[in-house]
């Protein structure tokens, strides 16, 4: 999984068998990725881009595989899924850092619970 799109990387990471995953933002980037043998295009940040951006994308890029990373909300999950995103990369929504440092494992397992029922 990278932030960005590498040819270098996506293409040694498929020799070696693996599936590649690139971190593209703009459509140019998208398609270069793909280009590259990339098996899934990660929009990143995903928060930098309106539902309604990422549907303008996501249609006419429609043989792109698309996960959604940065910013995503439990609400957000049926929306991206509805306009064609695959997949979701939850890290802050999930590990509240109050949560975290006192210790509160029962908030986390809440807010991943949350993630779980959208995605169902």
């Amino acid at each position: 999984v990278a932030p960005n799109v590498d040819e270098e990387i996506i293409r040694a990471t498929k020799a070696a068998g693996l599936i590649s995953v690139a971190g593209a933002f703009t459509p140019t980037e998208m398609l270069c990725a793909h280009k590259y043998g990339a098996d899934l295009i990660k929009i990143f940040p995903s928060s930098g881009m309106s539902l309604k951006v990422i549907r303008e994308i996501a249609q006419p890029l429609n043989h792109l595989n698309f996960l959604c990373f940065g910013g995503v909300k439990p609400e957000d999950v049926k929306p991206l899924t509805e306009v064609g995103v695959v997949g979701f990369g939850v890290g802050g929504g999930i590990l509240d850092k109050e949560a975290l440092k006192t210790g509160d494992y029962e908030r986390i397992r809440t807010l991943a619970k949350e993630y779980v029922s959208a995605v169902e």
